[in-house]
């Protein structure tokens, strides 16, 4: 009986769970159903709480934690899922896992996921270009780590800043400062009390004193209180002050005000082409330019060539005049919050597509109707978040940005915060600029080290090969050339990577790719070698004190041979470096690689890999040289990487 007892008890007790489970499931669906995330997050915890095994609830708290912008724990979920599923079942698992370690900034772990997501994606050649532009998103931050020491990012502060999303900053002649700002009224346990209430209104804080004044609601009786009203601009004479009003943050109008130092009538809408579509219409920002004044804004109307491109109007007679900005200004992605400085002739903008850093990145051209390829403004101006609505107004500049930085009410990076952007004098940049370019990207080896540890700072150290060397075509796991010989031949070849990986561009971007392969062979062929000889003085002067020494070497292979091959290949990369501390200096430190009992030495373990590592990044397609042999993609994976350099 008490057998019988035991076993209806523990029934019951399973009953309730499995209640309280599909309580807290119903709760979530809901929350998300809503467009709550934070709601959705909080129920699936609950769930979690009661049972943590299952896969589809991790990758459900995954989706949850990424939609609340919760990076670091999306990226945990998503990984707990991977490694049980392999994409199996949670084919889009790679792809999340590398879309979370680009926010995080991550770019090295967002390559190696973006290659399995290309993978899985095979047969969706519209997803796989999508990938290819991540890729070389990802590529370009690697290469452009440099900040610009002439910039200062501030974020504005409390008085500015709140807790949800602040942006569209705009500073008036009498030091005004108008901004959007979405706020609602919470609960003690941060849950909306109205949604119906959480709304984007507009702003204003006056700066007096070096400080900015608690801000103040800008408002008037044409502001319907269901609606959204973000984005304000005056335009340069002063007259009007272009607002966007939205019915949710999908479907908005702009409109304008008569302004003489605040509200001074109603509201009317832009008329003629702005009426003919549907579609959303904001980011309006007015500006001088020939001696006519211009509208350029952000839209999904009809004519564009991806989500959001940027347009420009004119108002004649009355009646408004729309065009596109064309392909050099607009991408298949978003590109929204344009602004114009007079001063400099330079057209701003925001787009998630161009190569960056993340998310939206912030580009410039000079000239509205510029016929060249945008300039990534670089840090710190952008970051691995999104960066929006940047505007010079004199001496000062304004951003809107997610970045780790900004405050939220939940500790996730959901929000906007306001920034202050100041530059330096134009003497002192051009100084500064100039040091930037002397300046190489290769790490500093120390003159002297008392311990093996201090050398971490230095891997890993990469080593480049051309395709197929050394030995093309042999099966052979060994070589007798060294690497010091390989790489000068690799440097010799540098006019037929920039000849091949330019072929095909438009001027501006035969440049920057040109630009970006030069950078490759000064850096990460000619620069890394320099610091491999200086590690080498250095391990010399510790296995000469008695020290013993592990150093670990791992070897990759872009995909263009048979795997089996890569593998063979690999090896006889790793034999090359090992040649490289056996010969160097008539053979200095070869006494040292003999494993003798109480004598000093160094151990090298190798860890060939091929190209089971390299997976879908670059073209394996033979007939295809540029993509396969040239790009800087297929040149960063013929490599050989030193790990680790350890005291044993």
């Amino acid at each position: 009986m008490r057998y019988i007892a035991l076993i209806v008890l523990m029934t019951l007790c399973s009953l309730a769970q499995g209640q309280e489970y599909a309580k807290w499931m119903e709760l979530a669906k809901e929350a998300e159903s809503l467009e709550d995330p934070q709601g959705a997050v909080r129920y699936y915890m609950e769930v979690y709480a009661l049972d943590s095994s299952r896969a589809e609830l991790q990758y459900a708290l995954a989706t949850a934690h990424e939609n609340n912008h919760q990076y670091r724990d999306a990226l945990r979920f998503y990984q707990k899922v991977y490694r049980k599923d392999r994409g199996r079942y949670y084919p889009e698992g790679p792809y999340h896992i590398a879309l979370m370690y680009t926010y995080l900034g991550k770019y090295e772990a967002a390559i190696e996921y973006w290659k399995r997501a290309r993978a899985q994606a095979k047969g969706d050649e519209s997803k796989q270009a999508r990938i290819d532009d991540y890729m070389r998103s990802a590529e370009f931050a690697l290469l452009h780590p440099e900040v610009d020491e002439s910039i200062r990012i501030e974020q504005l502060g409390p008085r500015v800043n709140g807790p949800e999303s602040d942006f569209a900053a705009f500073m008036l002649p009498d030091s005004n400062l108008l901004f959007s700002s979405l706020r609602g009224p919470y609960t003690n346990d941060l849950a909306l009390k109205q949604a119906d209430q959480y709304l984007i209104r507009t702003y204003q804080s006056e700066w007096i004193k070096g400080n900015w004044k608690k801000t103040l609601l800008l408002d008037s009786a044409s502001f319907k209180p269901d609606r959204h009203y973000a984005n304000p601009v005056l335009d340069p004479s002063g007259s009007w002050l272009y607002i966007s009003k939205c019915e949710d943050l999908r479907h908005c109008l702009i409109g304008r005000f008569p302004w003489a130092n605040g509200i001074a009538g109603p509201l009317e809408y832009l008329n003629g082409d702005f009426l003919s579509s549907d579609s959303t219409h904001t980011h309006a920002f007015p500006f001088q330019w020939e001696g006519q004044e211009r509208l350029l804004f952000a839209s999904d109307r009809e004519g564009t060539r991806g989500g959001m491109d940027l347009w420009i109007a004119q108002e004649e007679n009355g009646e408004w005049r729309i065009k596109n900005m064309g392909p050099y200004v607009n991408s298949a992605g978003n590109e929204v919050s344009p602004s114009f400085s007079e001063e400099e002739g330079v057209l701003y903008f925001s787009s998630d597509l161009f190569p960056g850093y993340g998310g939206f990145d912030v580009f410039q051209v000079v000239g509205p109707e510029s016929k060249e390829s945008p300039k990534n403004m670089g840090l710190p101006i952008n970051s691995s978040l999104n960066d929006l609505y940047f505007r010079w107004q004199g001496d000062w500049g304004f951003l809107s940005s997610n970045r780790s930085s900004a405050y939220s009410i939940d500790g996730s990076q959901c929000c906007n915060d306001l920034f202050l952007v100041d530059r330096k004098e134009e003497e002192l940049l051009v100084e500064i600029e100039k040091d930037s370019l002397e300046r190489q990207s290769v790490p500093v080896v120390p003159e002297s080290i008392q311990s093996v540890s201090e050398l971490k700072d230095l891997l890993p150290i990469s080593l480049y090969f051309h395709n197929d060397i050394p030995d093309p075509g042999s099966l052979a796991v060994t070589t007798d050339k060294d690497f010091a010989n390989t790489l000068r031949a690799y440097v010799q070849m540098r006019e037929d990577y920039l000849r091949e990986y330019s072929a095909g561009l438009s001027e501006e971007q035969s440049i920057d790719a040109q630009e970006q392969m030069n950078t490759f062979f000064d850096v990460a062929l000619e620069g890394q070698l320099k610091v491999l000889d200086e590690v080498f003085d250095l391990l010399l002067g510790e296995l000469e004190k008695g020290k013993k020494i592990e150093i670990v070497i791992k070897g990759y292979a872009s995909p263009l041979a048979e795997s089996d091959y890569n593998k063979r290949l690999t090896e006889r990369r790793i034999s090359r470096v090992m040649n490289y501390f056996e010969r160097k200096d008539n053979g200095i430190m070869l006494s040292y690689l003999n494993d003798s009992e109480g004598e000093p030495y160094l151990v090298i373990n190798r860890i060939p890999y091929g190209e089971e590592e390299s997976e879908a990044l670059v073209s394996d397609n033979p007939q295809d040289r540029k993509n396969s042999v040239y790009s800087l993609a297929a040149a960063r994976e013929r490599r050989v990487e030193i790990l680790r350099i350890n005291e044993r």
